[in-house]
């Protein structure tokens, strides 16, 4: 059901482990347990099938990203605010789109936390959903100096890199936050790195304009994106 989907690594370094799979969401789902005994939490078992699928195919990743990490076998389960609740002493990121989901994972010891996204490139609907919803004027600029490629390459890439720092920074400051509340700063589309920043303040210790670097990659359909918060970042907050 689920297939180990060979795609290089967002992050350059050793301290981070990943693994991706590809499956179909709109398969029958099996309530487990399965491959490296993932199991359907009680709360999705009357879910449509498509968000189990999800949901199992982003915990296998994560999962294997734990096997490769520390041989480690875990089920990662629902946590607070429904993020993933990962075993003491690592941090780590899931996300699936369309078929593709994906895990990457690192000790504390390391890593403060991370924030990986995966998403389709845009289409035309969700083009102009994007731009009117997830774009601050400053970006909307940047836009516009684009080609009609590459402009959805780029709006693809803000709308994935505003989830992936989401996803890094809600440990911390458990809550959501806005769209525009951050905004692209720099991309060099040549070497798939990116800095974004916050405008507002996200306490504790998060200042408006503190800024952070990323990575992403495409490959097929698909733009990934991913940030590292060192483990420096939770001393410095406490």
């Amino acid at each position: 059901m689920f297939e180990v989907y060979s795609v290089p690594k967002i992050f350059n370094s050793n301290l981070i482990a990943e693994a991706s799979v590809l499956f179909d969401p709109l398969s029958k789902a099996w309530n487990g347990p399965g491959a490296y005994g993932v199991f359907l939490p009680e709360e999705l078992n009357k879910a449509v099938d498509k968000r189990k699928n999800e949901f199992l195919a982003g915990r296998v990743s994560a999962a294997a990203a734990l096997k490769k990490k520390e041989s480690l076998s875990y089920n990662v389960p629902i946590g607070a605010g429904g993020a993933p609740s990962w075993p003491e002493g690592f941090t780590g990121s899931i996300t699936h789109s369309e078929g593709f989901a994906s895990a990457a994972v690192g000790r504390c010891a390391d890593i403060f936390s991370i924030g990986i996204d995966n998403e389709v490139l845009l289409g035309d609907e969700s083009l102009r959903a994007v731009l009117r919803t997830v774009f601050t004027a400053p970006e909307l600029e940047m836009y516009s100096g684009y080609s009609r490629n590459s402009g959805i390459l780029f709006a693809t890439l803000v709308f994935s890199a505003k989830e992936s720092l989401y996803k890094a920074l809600y440990p911390k400051v458990g809550r959501i936050f806005d769209y525009t509340e951050a905004k692209i700063d720099f991309v060099d589309m040549e070497h798939g790195v990116f800095q974004i920043s916050i405008l507002n303040d996200l306490p504790p210790g998060f200042l408006a304009g503190t800024g952070f670097k990323g990575v992403f990659s495409s490959q097929d359909k698909y733009l990934r994106t991913g940030l590292i918060l060192p483990a420096a970042t939770g001393a410095e907050l406490t």
